[in-house]
This record gives C-alpha cells, structure tokens and sequence, in this order.
C-alpha cells in the first residue's frame, strides 16, 4: 500500500531521519535482525558481475524510510554521493528477470511473524487478524515510460497515466504483513499495451 503523500516521515523513523548515522545504524540493527543468508544467495546468484546483489538491495530497502521517492532523488540526495556506483546498477537491478521479488517478500514475512512472535509482542486477541487485498494506483508522468497507459482509479473515477499495484497482506491486529504483490495495466483500446 502507498504511504499516504501528506506524511513527510514516517513517525517511529521521523526523530532519526535528521541524523544520518544514527538512522543507518538503526536499519542495520533492523536488518540485522533477519537472517538474510538465504536471501543473499537468490540475489548473488541473479546478478553475477558487478556490484554484489545483496549490497544493492540494502541501499533499496532504505529508500523509502529516509524520505526518498526513487532512485533518481537518492542519486541527487547527500546518500548519492556515497555510493561507488551510478544509478544505471540501481535500475538493473531492479528489471532483473532473475531476481524473485515474491519469494523475497514471503521470506521476510515468514521471518517478521517469528521475530515478532519470539519477542512475545502479542496482538489483542479481541482485534480482528484479515486477510487484506488492496488495489492501488501508482501515477506516473513522463512522456517514454515503458508499459505504462492509463488505467482506471476507483478513488476519482477518472483514468490517469500509471500501473495498479495489487497487494494481498496479512493484518494480524497490529501489523500490515504482505504477503504477495502484482503490478498490472489495461490493454487500452487498441489492446496494444502488453500486460506485465
């Protein structure tokens, strides 16, 4: 689900966000938390040359939790900088046929559930666990973005330039686990867009 646009940060990261160091420090000690062995293996294993795959989806995950929207924001922010590597390496990896993004999510599902469940932070009982499935629209502008056509958005009832993204998460009381994801687009009226 997309992070509503009047949110700046989001409030358990917010008081880290000034303070480089201490906010990576913080996503180390996160990530550090999942056994990412076997997810290292599937990423070094799709993207052999170069930078190693595990290294790059790192710099990803963060993306979002330092208040960037994209690659291009990172490239032209101070974390840019410090990186060895151009954003062509970024979006490789991100179009990369071989790297299975559902299996990743399910691992770290599977993983968030035993974390939280080892650390005894127990939900209401008396508060509903659903199974969420969420459609929402992902706008785009630009004039040469590939697979991209109009599609219908439910919350205004007009077509706008983008994909749908589709969501099917777990709500366990307290978290929003998701579980599996899909991104979609209409044929069109000539039906010549091709579906992903």
């Amino acid at each position: 689900m997309q992070q509503s646009k009047f949110i700046k940060n989001i409030s358990e990261v917010g008081e880290y966000s000034s303070d480089s160091n201490i906010l990576l420090k913080t996503f180390e000690n996160i990530i550090g938390q999942f056994r990412l062995a076997q997810v290292n293996k599937w990423l070094n294993k799709a993207k052999t040359k170069g930078v190693e795959g595990e290294n790059i989806f790192k710099i990803l995950f963060v993306l979002v939790f330092v208040d960037l929207k994209n690659i291009s924001q990172l490239m032209h922010s101070g974390y840019g900088t410090k990186l060895n590597y151009g954003k062509d390496v970024l979006y490789d990896f991100l179009k990369n046929e071989w790297v299975d993004w559902g299996k990743i999510l399910s691992n770290f599902s599977r993983q968030f559930l035993k974390i939280t469940k080892s650390k005894g932070d127990s939900t209401d009982i008396s508060s509903p666990k659903c199974l969420i499935i969420d459609e929402t629209l992902l706008s785009k502008t630009g004039k040469t973005i590939e697979h991209i056509g109009k599609v219908f958005d439910h919350c205004s009832r007009t077509y706008q330039l983008g994909m749908k993204a589709l969501v099917c998460g777990l709500w366990d009381g307290k978290s929003f686990i998701p579980t599996a994801f899909s991104l979609h687009n209409e044929p069109g009226k000539k039906s010549n867009i091709i579906l992903i």
